[in-house]
């Protein structure tokens, strides 16, 4: 788990995406992983940065040159014809990331 957190640590870090006041990776109870704030959270502060170029977007998922010509050809369940087909859109995107590897 700890080589798993090291390396998305430092991919946020080197894309930009930055989280002043929460600690990650936070260890509780049962084994569970997550965050926990570390400094007080205002009304309307962001305490979540995160760049555009580090988004998954249904945008940048139709754009992709790998993905591209898979959406287009499948049209009634990739476009607003499909009542959800942002949903769809992005879950197929990330099974291709995840494919991707590391």
């Amino acid at each position: 788990m700890i080589k798993k957190t090291e390396r998305f640590m430092n991919w946020c870090k080197e894309v930009g995406i930055e989280f002043p006041k929460i600690d990650y990776p936070a260890f509780f109870d049962g084994g569970l992983v997550g965050c926990k704030v570390n400094a007080p959270i205002q009304n309307k502060e962001a305490f979540l940065r995160v760049p555009y170029k580090a988004l998954m977007s249904v945008d940048k998922a139709h754009k992709d040159p790998a993905m591209k010509q898979f959406y287009a050809e499948n049209p009634k369940i990739f476009t607003k014809g499909h009542r959800d087909w942002e949903q769809l859109t992005l879950t197929v995107y990330i099974i291709y990331q995840k494919q991707l590897g590391d």
